[in-house]
């Protein structure tokens, strides 16, 4: 029986090192088919910062990306990618100030395990997000238009909240709104958004207001003795026969008017009108500086004269007529059939340019040069007309021309 187990142990220990062999043998196998790699990373990454608390705000960091050894078998390194690695620099329970934060790294295969980073560290600087009360500077310039005035400006605050870096914060000297009224004549109801300056008076951006736009109400009103006039231009006469006026314009087209007499102001018409101008006869665009017909009693404010223009064009027609074309180039012995013999033409234009046309004025051209006998073709006929200022438009592009030879008399 001791001779049994004897032998029997003696069998299991041989099995037990043919086993250990068989794995080592197998593990030298895949190492050397997928061997154990430690490098770096191809790529730089970028470093992930905690959030901070919400009265800190990030300012600086003086490295940006981080590289990254990893030991692990190679095809799984060959298939880390940037989205697979993370470094992070925690600095969500800092304060404001300058830091020097550890830098940690993590990959997401657990067959892969980060062995270094460079740097190592990242120094970060942290600043305290603050918030002033500030009065609200609230500034009119400009006045309005001569015989208005302006009321009393209505506001929604007086001052602003401003909230920001507090090195900012701080750099500013004051918050301002400034609307311009010059040569308003109506009243003024917008919203403006509040604007910080520093003590060198520029602009400091970045920051925030409460509340983000400030309401303004003025009244801009006529002055009891003042009344604002539309200016009527006092044509008289007509155009040359065929024209027509096409538009009026004058500049200003309203005046501004004045009078010691509270009842002469009120009285007067929407409108003042200038002095006569004759047209009579014109067939151009004219312009001309005229003044204005002020009843007694009643001054203008400003400039007396009022330029004024005239604007005139044809009267146009048009009407449509038949013509038979002259055939050109026909060569000895031939001779053409027209189909149609006649050519319809649209002619468009001034009345007294259609009025004064004569039958040689408009002419329709065959030119058959070089073409021979036994021809049927389409041609596109010529249009000469002797006047510039009518159009003549042809009612069918072609005309169908055939050219036969002439028979010989025996």
């Amino acid at each position: 029986m001791a001779l049994f187990l004897r032998r029997l142990l003696e069998q299991s220990s041989l099995l037990i090192m043919a086993l250990i062999m068989a794995v080592f043998v197998w593990i030298a196998a895949v190492n050397e088919e997928n061997p154990i790699v430690t490098q770096p990373f191809s790529r730089e990454l970028d470093i992930a910062l905690s959030n901070t608390a919400d009265d800190i705000a990030f300012i600086d960091a003086d490295d940006v990306n981080a590289i990254v050894t990893i030991r692990a078998p190679q095809d799984i390194f060959d298939s880390l990618t940037t989205n697979r690695i993370r470094v992070a620099a925690d600095i969500s329970n800092l304060g404001p100030g300058v830091h020097v934060v550890p830098l940690t790294a993590s990959v997401t295969s657990e067959s892969a395990e980060v062995i270094s980073i460079i740097p190592a560290e990242v120094q970060v600087t942290l600043e305290q997000i603050s918030t002033r009360m500030l009065p609200l500077r609230r500034e009119v310039t400009g006045e309005p238009s001569r015989g208005y005035f302006a009321g009393t400006p209505v506001w929604s605050a007086d001052q602003v909240a401003i909230t920001g870096l507090q090195s900012v914060v701080n750099s500013i000297a004051e918050v301002r709104i400034e609307v311009d009224i010059d040569e308003r004549k109506t009243p003024l109801q917008r919203s403006f958004v509040p604007r910080a300056y520093n003590s060198d008076g520029a602009i400091v951006n970045g920051i925030t207001y409460a509340p983000e736009n400030v309401d303004v109400s003025i009244n801009i009103a006529q002055l009891e003795s003042y009344r604002e006039l539309a200016v009527r231009p006092d044509i008289v006469g007509q155009v040359a026969n065929g024209f027509r006026v096409t538009g009026i314009t004058q500049a200003p087209q309203s005046v501004t008017v004045f009078s010691t007499e509270s009842d002469t102001i009120t009285n007067l018409p929407g409108f003042v009108e200038t002095a006569p101008i004759d047209i009579t006869g014109i067939d151009n665009d004219i312009e001309t500086t005229v003044t204005l017909d002020l009843p007694e009693g009643i001054s203008l404010i400003g400039d007396q004269a009022v330029v004024v223009q005239v604007s005139v064009a044809a009267i146009e027609n048009s009407f449509t007529t038949r013509i038979k074309p002259q055939v050109v180039g026909l060569g000895p012995d031939l001779e053409v059939t027209l189909s149609p013999e006649t050519i319809d033409v649209i002619v468009s234009g001034p009345v007294n340019a259609l009025d004064a046309l004569e039958p040689d004025d408009i002419k329709v051209v065959i030119d058959l040069l070089d073409l021979e006998a036994e021809t049927i073709a389409q041609i596109e006929p010529e249009l000469i007309v002797s006047i510039d200022t009518i159009d003549v438009e042809l009612v069918i592009p072609t005309i169908q021309v055939e050219i036969t030879a002439i028979e010989s008399e025996e």
